[in-house]
């Protein structure tokens, strides 16, 4: 098979998928290769490495000959579901790890299912066939269901694992240091701790896991490392106050919340979502969708797959709390 040094290419979420081999196992591999060659070939999709990372990294950092193996996917998602699919078949994989993968999976495979349905649903219109594909069905639901039979978990787990997993791409793109901390173990933190630590400024989060690599620390609360990290700023002085209490006013310090408010979520997303229809409607009224680039098209397809994913349940779960009340 034909090398291709040169039009292959890295993708920095599969490659965040394909979590790391271990110091040991890499140095195996190096060594593997270099006695008996790349036999197997690196799998690539649009020319981008969905299997293999390592074994290229190695074979172009030693110029040994590899081949390739092209596999042809419809989406993204499709790709992100075989890479997870794949990466659980390992036995040398941590805890959070797997639910990152689980929850990673979770999130694009109930995306793919919703798209299938769709174009069946297309293609049932197109030749007349009364459509019945997509209806009344809760894609998040049957695909939770599916994945917690698989991995022997319930399907609320699933659940947590996907929230847990988009918390997890949000503070990799801000820090991704400091997921490899708990990927690796050195760092002990909370599914519901990570969710939280997704939410804080990029800066906030560099600041906060250079103060743990100083101080060694392994194994810390959310809510303690915001205190630690506050306390530890504002107290490098000559003279430092006696009292926590004392220290000045400062970016990281918290402010007292408001009153807990059950109806604020649902009040802030019934207000936007007017503004959501309005511009679907705008575009769809005003573009020439002949003239837009195919790139564009499938980018917008695939937001509109995962809003009908996200917005299926929910419409499901607040007919059951009107049949209940």
């Amino acid at each position: 098979m034909q090398q291709i040094h040169n039009a292959i290419k890295t993708d920095n979420e599969f490659q965040r998928i394909k979590l790391p081999l271990s110091e040991q196992d890499y140095t195996a591999l190096e060594e593997n290769l270099f006695d008996n060659g790349c036999s197997a070939p690196i799998l690539v999709w649009n020319d981008i490495i969905i299997d293999g990372y390592k074994r290229f990294e190695i074979c172009t950092n030693w110029q040994l000959p590899f081949s390739t193996k092209n596999i042809n996917f419809k989406s993204r998602d499709d790709a992100i579901v075989y890479i997870c699919t794949d990466q659980l078949k390992r036995c040398d994989l941590p805890q959070k790890a797997v639910s990152y993968l689980i929850g990673k999976r979770f999130e694009a495979e109930k995306s793919v299912n919703a798209r299938i349905a769709m174009e069946q649903y297309q293609s049932e219109k197109n030749t007349g066939i009364p459509h019945t594909a997509g209806r009344h069905t809760n894609y998040s639901y049957q695909t939770a269901i599916k994945l917690g039979k698989e991995y022997g978990i319930s399907h609320n787990t699933v659940y947590k694992y996907g929230i847990y997993a988009r918390s997890i791409d949000i503070v990799w793109e801000k820090e991704a240091d400091i997921i490899r901390k708990i990927f690796s173990g050195k760092l002990k933190i909370s599914h519901q701790n990570v969710v939280e630590l997704s939410r804080l400024p990029k800066t906030h989060i560099h600041t906060l896991n250079e103060q743990l690599s100083n101080d060694g620390i392994e194994h810390i609360g959310y809510s303690d490392m915001r205190h630690e990290l506050q306390w530890k700023r504002v107290s490098v002085t000559t003279n430092p106050p006696q009292k926590r209490a004392a220290a000045p006013n400062h970016e990281f310090q918290i402010k007292k919340q408001p009153a807990y408010d059950p109806n604020a979520e649902i009040a802030s997303l019934s207000l936007t979502i007017p503004s959501w229809n309005g511009t679907i409607q705008r575009v769809t009224q005003n573009t020439d969708f002949t003239k837009t680039s195919k790139e564009a098209r499938q980018k917008l397809l695939r937001q509109l797959y995962n809003l009908y994913s996200t917005v299926t349940p929910l419409i499901d779960h607040l007919r059951e709390e009107k049949q209940n009340e």
